[in-house]
């Protein structure tokens, strides 16, 4: 007998049980974003990738999914340990039935984490303005060990300067169509400034090649997924596109810099990259961390104009006014207090 393949809503639904799952819970909570499903169990967060084409990177089949879900793994063990905890396989029986058993063909397969504690986040705790300094040290001193340990991924300083541009014009590109409240001049004006920058500052750029600073980073270092627990954790790192985690580990630091900033608390960032330069013996030059800052803030309005189109009554105009702050954090002067050197041995 031919077996009807589930769809995805399917696999949804039948997943929304408790009693599918491997593990015990008393409750299953569904997260939708636009790349996977994640279901939330008691001690346990699971998530499913959609089956979707992403630029290169095609997911519409089982076994791309588990191979997606298994170099997600990988990729967060540097970081997170273990968290993630491995994969598992959603199976179809003869009879039709979706379970995580040991008979039947794969029809889905899923990473398998450790649920951590949402109070422990980054993000919640500098709303509840709970993170001190030796917090925000044990953040930066894991980072450094992190891009320590990452061999450098780029050795052709022309090629990083070549890639550095197409990422700069693909972002003004967008944005040029235009923001509903920034004028035109503004993304002009930008736009000047970062190319005037590769142009002036081209051999600084290069020294960072040379010098191994351009590692396959975390790629998406925002506050909700840095962790503090007694030993710092970071999850969810860049995944669909290996491009894009190829940063300088600076550039990485400061993207979680400008993050930090628009929750109000721009002196964790500040920190954190002022104690990673110590210990690395790294120098966060002023101009190229206003670089970073503006490339990322662009990006982020990138994205932010993406959504615009996204259903709900109010979704249009809370993207316009993400897109709107980050242009207006790219066109500020913004500078970084130049750490002392200490030792640390």
């Amino acid at each position: 007998m031919h077996l009807r393949e589930p769809t995805e809503e399917d696999t949804i639904d039948a997943l929304r049980h408790p009693g599918i799952w491997p593990v015990r819970t008393r409750s299953v909570e569904v997260v939708r974003t636009h790349f996977a499903r994640v279901f939330l169990t008691d001690e346990h967060a699971f998530k499913m990738k959609r089956p979707v084409v992403w630029h290169d990177v095609d997911l519409t089949s089982v076994e791309s999914r588990r191979a997606a879900c298994e170099r997600e793994v990988a990729l967060n063990r540097p970081l997170a340990g273990e968290v993630y905890q491995g994969t598992i396989a959603l199976r179809q029986t003869d009879d039709g039935t979706l379970s995580f058993a040991a008979e039947g063909r794969p029809v889905e397969w899923l990473v398998q984490m450790r649920r951590l504690p949402a109070a422990c986040a980054l993000d919640h705790r500098i709303e509840r303005g709970r993170v001190d300094s030796r917090d925000v040290d044990r953040i930066a001193e894991s980072l450094a060990a992190f891009y320590s340990r990452s061999s450098p991924v780029e050795h052709d300083p022309v090629r990083h300067l070549a890639r550095l541009a197409r990422s700069i014009d693909a972002d003004l590109q967008t944005l040029r169509e235009g923001v509903d409240g920034v004028p035109g001049a503004i993304v002009d004006a930008i736009a000047h400034e970062q190319r005037e920058f590769l142009g002036r500052r081209a051999e600084l750029l290069a020294d960072r090649v040379r010098e191994g600073r351009v590692v396959e980073a975390h790629g998406d270092l925002r506050p909700e997924h840095v962790y503090l627990l007694e030993r710092p954790v970071v999850i969810d790192r860049l995944e669909l596109d290996g491009d894009l985690r190829m940063l300088d580990a600076l550039s990485d630091l400061v993207f979680l810099a400008l993050e930090c900033e628009r929750l109000g608390a721009p002196q964790v960032g500040v920190r954190v990259i002022a104690r990673y330069c110590a210990i690395t013996g790294d120098t966060a030059d002023p101009g190229l961390v206003r670089f970073y800052r503006i490339q990322h803030a662009c990006t982020r309005a990138k994205l932010a104009v993406w959504h615009l189109g996204d259903p709900g009554p109010r979704g249009a105009e809370a993207w316009a006014a993400k897109a709107r702050d980050y242009l207006r954090r790219a066109s500020q002067p913004y500078e970084i207090e130049q750490p002392e050197r200490r030792s640390h041995g």
